[in-house]
Order: C-alpha cells, then structure tokens, then sequence
C-alpha cells in the first residue's frame, strides 16, 4: 500500500512523462529503467544477498537505498543540491554552497543559501535529504498516508536549523522520499522556483520540465543505490534480473 500510494505521487511518476532526450540529460540508462520499474511494480529486482553491513537484502534490493555504508546516497544529495543551484542560476538568483557562519553556535552547515533576497527581503537556506519511503522504521506511516516521512525529516530539518528562520532569513527544508512523495514545505519550494524561472524565460512548460528532471533523478539514482551495493557485496549475486 505504501509503495502504491508514494509512485503515484507527482515525482514518484513525471519521469514516465518526460521525453528522452540524451542531449537534456533526460534519458534513463537500461539497467535504470529496469530497477525503476520493478520497485515500482514490486516485482525482484536483485538475488537475495548479505550487505557489507551485515543487513541481509530480500529480492527487492530496498536495502540499498537507505544503507547506512553506501555511496549512492552521498553521490543523490550531491546531485540534488548541484541542481537546485542550476535552478537558482536560471532564475538569476547567486548562491554559495555549504555556507559557514551561518550559525555562530553550531558546526551545521546548511546545504546552500542565497546571495539575495528571496522573499518579503528574506535571504533562503536549504538543506536536502531523501527519507527511504519503504524504510521499516518509517513503513507504518507511509502505509497510512502518502508522503508522510518527508513531513517527519522536514520536522526535524527545521528543528535542527531553527536559528535560520529571523528577520533576514528563512530556512527551507527539501524532502523528497526514495519513491517520489514530498512535503508541502518542498512542494511550495519547487512551485516558487519554477514561477521565478517562468518569468525569465517566458516558457511556461519549465515548471514541468523541474518535476520531471527531479523524477529523473530520483530514478537513476535508486538504481545506483542499488547496483553499487551489490557491487561492494562479494555475496551478492545476479544484479538484475
């Protein structure tokens, strides 16, 4: 139910809709396809095998994208965060990376933050964090309702960055679970965004073309996640059936 629920979420399908064009970047590899379609259909997607950190992984291969040893995810938040600055780059909005000194009392670093204003003379911070929609930690909320545990990891993003929300700035959490469902914090984010672009560009469809490049993204790394666990795992058998 909670697999069912969170791949008809908007992210969870817009890449099923985006045209494949090699040149933008939008063109999904086999090996991603297939991973993308069997977690979307449940269907196996790896022999069963033992993880490095000692989890054992069924046929679905969920484990590998929620494993606390693997690569994939550092390698997702990095891609996500690189295209979060091209959207602002589009919308002529300079920002910095992992800013220092943002918080005089703490070694947090948020993810990135603008260089200007972004809203009622408020500069914008945002951090990113991808909560695996089929965790067993979290599957007894996303069972019940969709999108659920991005609104428990905004919660404590917020929590966690409380001091950047004052009179000249204001803290974003970006939440985008494994298989699509996002928070209405993110979803706000990305219409904002898309609306700042649309009226530099004057193309109506890059509101679209946002949701599906983020979909897109989504899926290559899923299958990343998952193909590079196996990899690390002398157990591990068969990648893709």
């Amino acid at each position: 139910k909670a697999r069912l629920m969170a791949v008809r979420s908007e992210l969870g399908s817009a890449w099923l809709r985006a045209i494949p064009i090699t040149a933008c970047g939008a063109r999904l590899d086999n090996d991603s396809i297939r991973v993308s379609l069997c977690l979307r259909l449940g269907l196996p997607v790896v022999s069963g095998y033992r993880c490095f950190c000692g989890a054992d992984v069924s046929q679905l291969g969920h484990h590998g994208l929620s494993c606390r040893l693997g690569s994939g995810r550092q390698a997702r938040h990095s891609a996500m965060n690189d295209y979060i600055c091209r959207l602002f780059q589009k919308a002529d909005i300079p920002t910095v990376k992992e800013p220092a000194g943002l918080l005089s009392e703490s070694n947090f670093r948020p993810d990135g933050y603008t260089l200007v204003p972004w809203s009622q003379g408020c500069c914008l911070s945002w951090d990113v964090t991808f909560p695996h929609t089929l965790a067993e930690r979290y599957i007894n909320y996303t069972a019940m309702k969709q999108g659920s545990v991005a609104v428990k990891a905004t919660d404590f993003k917020n929590t966690k960055y409380k001091d950047l929300n004052d009179k000249t700035r204001v803290f974003v959490a970006i939440c985008v679970e494994t298989f699509g469902p996002v928070d209405k914090q993110t979803q706000l984010f990305f219409d904002s965004i898309g609306t700042k672009i649309v009226e530099k560009s004057g193309d109506p469809n890059d509101k679209i073309y946002i949701k599906q490049n983020i979909s897109l993204l989504l899926q290559k790394f899923n299958s990343f996640c998952i193909l590079e666990n196996i990899t690390k795992c002398p157990s591990g058998r068969d990648p893709v059936h």
